[in-house]
Parts: structure tokens; sequence; C-alpha cells
């Protein structure tokens, strides 16, 4: 198994990941010298096993078309990465508006806030035959 990837490595300009992660899957279906690995791309009578990469790719740019399950498998991938824009963009907006909704809070707390005046002080007042002092809280609106 490692000379046929160490062979994978130096025949092509990819090769896969050990583990099926997100680049394991986005190389399937974007690169040609994968093709190989479609069930229908093997039995199309038009295939040789001979065929290289660039024959491949030659092959796509002539004609524009894929196998049916890799063109599936395609079109399965960009529905999937344009579903994960909009969800980013939607989750983007959202975090927007409540950045914008603090402001604006912010700002009309304060706007409000400046017709309530109020005030503390120590003043002195007369109880029990003596002059004390007391601490006064005033609000005036």
């Amino acid at each position: 198994m490692e000379a046929l990837r160490e062979w994978e490595r130096q025949s092509f300009s990819h090769a896969l990941h050990r583990e099926k992660d997100q680049q394991y899957y986005e190389m399937i279906g974007k690169y040609h010298q994968f093709s190989w690995g479609w069930d229908d791309f093997r039995t199309d009578p038009e295939n040789s096993i001979a065929m290289t990469d660039k024959q491949i790719t030659q092959r796509y740019n002539e004609t524009g078309k894929l196998n049916p399950n890799r063109y599936y498998y395609e079109t399965r991938r960009n529905a999937s990465n344009d579903a994960y824009k909009r969800a980013t963009t939607g989750a983007t907006v959202a975090v927007i508006n409540h950045l914008l909704s603090a402001a604006d809070a912010a700002w009309t707390t304060t706007k409000y806030n400046r017709k309530i005046d109020v005030s503390l002080r120590l003043e002195p007042i007369y109880l029990a035959q003596e002059t004390q002092t007391v601490l006064t809280l005033r609000v005036n609106w």
C-alpha cells in the first residue's frame, strides 16, 4: 500500500488523504485523476485503463461531460456548498443585527436617561434640637 501511495504522489498532482475528511470527498469529485474510482467510468467502453490524467482532462475539456455518477456527486456537493454559504451568510446577518440592536439600545437608553436628573448629596438638617448631616438622593424627571 505504501508503494502504491508513493507512486500516486509521483504520478499525479494530488494524493487521496488516508482519512476520509472534507478534502478527500472534495478531491474525488473535483480532479479527473480520480475518475477511475467511479463505477460507471470504468464500465464505459470509451475509457481505457491506459488513459492518463491528462488524457481524461483533455477529453473532459473537449466534451464537457462527466460520467453520470460523478456529475450527480458534483451537483450534490455544489448544492451542499451553496447551502453552507447561505447558512454562513444568515448567521453573519443575525450577529450583525444583534450588534446593531445592542448599539441602538445603548443609544436609546442614554438618550432617555438624560431626561432624568439624579443627585446624591450630604445635607445638613435640623433634627431633635441639633443639626445633623444626612445623605439624600434626589431624582427629578
